[in-house]
């Protein structure tokens, strides 16, 4: 469950986690630069990703109709001997683009682009993007309204960021742009376009220093202003991602400037040509990577990978419903103790949905889960679905109360307990289902309870 400490106090329980494939193969998203998920009509949502089930890398895809409530089966995007590898998506009305990185021409690999223009029902042929000696990989797409944003990683002139576009919805496309020209490394590219405007961001080293850059086109992608560097850490930044709500724009990288990686974002407030002071979003001892950005008018959402409860990394998640101003306190999505990684982020109405490649079922396969935001119900003592779960006694006027949960094991319970204005009090696992209330005032309380891939909120009154 997040909780929104901000402009609108909202109370939002994450669903369980569902296991989107089930195959004897390997089964992985993007480097999270490039979005794997993404929302078109009504809700209606589309993954990706690159399987190896049919003893190669090929491009899959599935979709959603109901927002996440049921998937239909896995489509392969790609037939092909060579592999393809890294997809992105992006999704307007009915129309949904996939682009990714493939082989078939040789080692030398180009960027291919796929489209549907019936909400991913049927597709069309696959369209080669770039047609050059030097290598093309690692894309990221964005659309608006009509207009396609490609770029990626090429090395035609070094390691540079290259950029085209479609204006016709992905029917035709331009000439390939050069947005870099350094002597340095400028690799993992990210878009995001809002408003007419096109975002990209990427790790660039052409000041000795890994470091994050931004640059910027108003026009639509027809032409593009100068680089700009958003980070000065004199340490290493790298794997930028981008999201863009109107005017605002947000940039977010893993920075090792403390010791190990963690989270930071920066915002900008007028479109990209200025930019705040960078903010760091994580603080644990073990570290932070592979984030994700989502925005949805007023309201962002960061995830990443962490791995300070387990040796492997796990999924988690803050959200701002106030343009990146304030942010509520971190959540932990996964609960599986296996590696849970490189997770892609989707916002839309009043939901917000997750997806992620995951070693626990023995094999890595594509998992997903959302948040819908429902405010029904949590104003009444006892538990919310999905899980069932009570705190006895409630009212407890004494300093400790069981929690139970059906069919789940006390020592997985993780608790994080909310006040009536929504500020988190704390927020710990609980070993023996034994909550110590102690230092709680008399009053109202809300605990979100996780357990597995369960979750559920539970009111307390405490009684002084």
């Amino acid at each position: 469950m997040s909780v929104l400490l901000l402009s609108s106090l909202v109370f939002a329980a994450w669903e369980p986690d569902v296991r989107l494939t089930n195959d004897p193969g390997i089964s992985w998203t993007s480097y999270t630069s490039a979005r794997c998920l993404a929302a078109g009509t009504g809700g209606t949502l589309h993954a990706v990703w690159f399987d190896d089930r049919d003893g190669n890398y090929e491009i899959y895809t599935k979709h959603s109709s109901d927002g996440g409530a049921t998937w239909g089966v896995d489509t392969r995007l790609t037939n092909e001997p060579a592999d393809q590898y890294h997809p992105a998506v992006a999704a307007a009305d009915t129309m949904v683009h996939v682009v990714w990185w493939d082989e078939r021409n040789g080692l030398n690999s180009e960027i291919y682009y796929k489209r549907s223009t019936d909400g991913g029902a049927t597709w069309g042929e696959d369209t080669r993007l770039t047609d050059d000696a030097a290598k093309s990989h690692y894309p990221s797409i964005a659309v608006a309204h009509d207009t396609v944003h490609v770029v990626w990683w090429d090395e035609r002139t070094g390691w540079d960021i290259w950029y085209k576009r479609s204006t016709d919805a992905g029917a035709t496309w331009s000439e390939d742009v050069p947005l870099t020209a350094t002597p340095g490394l400028s690799m993992w590219p990210s878009v995001a376009a809002s408003e007419g405007s096109v975002h990209v961001v990427w790790f660039d080293d052409r000041d000795g220093n890994q470091e994050i850059y931004y640059k910027r086109s108003t026009d639509g992608g027809a032409t593009w202003g100068e680089d700009t560097r958003l980070t000065t850490a004199d340490f290493y930044s790298e794997y930028p991602v981008v999201a863009a709500s109107g005017q605002f724009v947000y940039a977010a990288w893993s920075d090792n400037r403390d010791g190990n990686y963690e989270a930071y974002i920066k915002r900008s407030t007028d479109g990209g040509a200025t930019w705040e002071a960078d903010v760091r979003m994580t603080n644990a001892d073990r570290g932070s990577t592979a984030m994700s950005l989502a925005a949805n008018g007023s309201r962002v959402h960061l995830f990443w990978a962490d791995n300070r409860e387990w040796y492997w990394p796990e999924i988690f998640h803050r959200c701002s419903d106030d343009n990146g101003l304030t942010w509520n306190t971190e959540e932990r999505l996964t609960f599986d103790d296996q590696l849970s990684d490189r997770p892609t982020g989707c916002a839309w109405d009043s939901t917000v949905a997750v997806l992620w490649e995951d070693g626990r079922g023995g094999v890595w396969d594509i998992w997903f889960k959302r948040d819908t935001m429902d405010l029904t119900g949590l104003a009444q003592a006892g538990s919310v679905a999905p899980a069932s779960c009570r705190v006895e006694p409630n009212p407890v006027a004494g300093g400790f109360a069981t929690l139970r949960c059906a069919g789940a094991t006390a020592a997985s319970f993780y608790v994080t307990i909310h006040d009536a204005a929504g500020r988190v009090v704390s927020s710990s696992r609980v070993s023996d289902g034994r909550l110590d209330l102690r230092d709680l005032a008399g009053g109202v309380y809300f605990l979100d309870v996780t357990s597995g891939s369960r979750t559920a909120v539970v009111r307390l009154v405490v009684q002084r």
